[in-house]
């Protein structure tokens, strides 16, 4: 049997396999339907940086992207001469795979695009969240939607910036500021959280007397009227290094689960998967989860894989970064990692649930590409690829994340 075929056998076998979506930023629900939508919500969002690479200005960009101010035919004029630049890039697939797998119109194109928005605003309505073709989430309610406390407010100014505002009296102190972070994600605990997130960076420094400076500094500028402070500004190194050390320490009393954004955005360099490794020394007993691989440096994500036990590696957003820099690692992953260590999936949409689908069919393939290649060449056997598959799906994420 060829290897194509094993894999087409893979895949359509996979579908018995239940799926746990790693990582999502979908919206409640009812955010969602009161927003109009259209072809573009199919192509944005991460495909945006595509378009803007392929040239597409930032006002088209904003003006694409705007909900209910342009007609699909004036967004029409906007994508489409950038559209045979960007549509057979990773990004966009998924946003095909929908129209075509679920609305059987074929792809986006200057004869679709009228249909595939009147379509895509007619299903825009309560219960959009579990119709079929969507298949993986909750009511408005978020019943299947599982918080993380993500990190990005408390290691910003904005964090700091939110105690001062919330002291009625006293000075601010950095013990202080650690205990309201701490207060924060106890409140979150009482909502069925589901661990830490956070965003890997250089330099990992907790010195307690560095950062007291930089939060005594800090605090003096925030009450500075005259002070200009970016609520966005990320703490100093030491601060942000002792804010992650509270995090990572309450991680090991709650028995919670850290993910770890590495790799891709902005200035991806800063973002490498070693600069975990200080943490996974520091912390040891801590389930770290790895996402995105690292990507560009999968390889190296993958080799801290090997060399912690207690660090999974995620593939989410992986699949649409890149298919073949994805099935590539999966090889990696076979041969150098736990397979009780690697979660399969996270599609990593914002307000597109419609691309989850079409994401998850690119996985899937992914997946059946680099299990089939181990069947072909007699090294396991399709039980055994199935069994494995069910782990990445489902079984590991389940356990890796503690859901029931």
């Amino acid at each position: 049997m060829s290897e194509v075929r094993i894999r087409e056998e893979l895949i359509e076998a996979m579908r018995d396999i239940p799926v746990i979506d790693a990582h999502e930023h979908l919206a409640p629900e009812q955010k969602r339907v009161e927003t109009p939508v259209d072809f573009s919500i199919l192509f944005g969002d991460y495909g945006g940086a595509d378009l803007r690479s392929a040239g597409m200005s930032a006002d088209e960009y904003s003006a694409f992207q705007s909900r209910g101010e342009l007609s699909p035919d004036e967004k029409w004029k906007v994508y489409g001469k950038y559209h045979p630049h960007v549509t057979h890039g990773s990004y966009a697939r998924p946003g095909h795979i929908w129209i075509k797998k679920v609305l059987g119109l074929g792809e986006l194109s200057a004869s679709t695009y009228r249909e595939i928005s009147d379509r895509l605003q007619d299903n825009n309505t309560p219960g959009i969240y579990d119709r079929d073709g969507y298949d993986a989430y909750s009511d408005g309610d978020l019943a299947l939607l599982r918080p993380l406390f993500v990190t990005r407010q408390p290691t910003r100014c904005n964090g700091v910036m939110m105690y001062c505002e919330a002291l009625s009296e006293g000075k601010p102190t950095l013990d202080g500021y650690l205990e309201f972070v701490t207060g924060r994600l106890h409140a979150l605990q009482e909502k069925g959280l589901a661990g830490i997130k956070t965003v890997v960076f250089p330099g990992f420094d907790p010195d307690r007397t560095k950062a007291g400076r930089e939060f005594d500094s800090l605090v003096e500028r925030i009450a500075a009227t005259e002070a200009d402070v970016n609520r966005t500004e990320e703490l100093p190194v030491s601060l942000k290094s002792v804010v992650e050390d509270r995090l990572f320490a309450l991680a090991e009393e709650e028995g919670l689960t850290v993910a770890i954004h590495t790799g891709v955005w902005r200035d991806f360099r800063d973002h490498a998967p070693g600069h975990v490794i200080p943490l996974a020394q520091r912390y040891p007993d801590v389930s770290i989860d790895l996402f995105h691989l690292g990507m560009p440096y999968a390889r190296e994500a993958v080799m801290v894989g090997k060399m912690f036990p207690k660090v999974s590696l995620n593939l989410c957003w992986c699949h649409i970064i890149s298919p073949e820099m994805t099935v590539r690692a999966l090889n990696e992953m076979l041969d150098m990692v736990p397979l009780n260590n690697v979660i399969a999936f996270g599609a990593d949409y914002g307000p597109a649930v419609e691309k989850v689908y079409g994401h998850l069919e690119m996985a899937k393939d992914n997946v059946a590409r680099a299990l089939a290649g181990r069947i072909d060449a007699g090294r396991m056997d399709t039980a055994e690829a199935l069994r494995i598959a069910n782990l990445w799906f489902y079984e590991n994420p389940r356990s890796i994340y503690g859901l029931t």
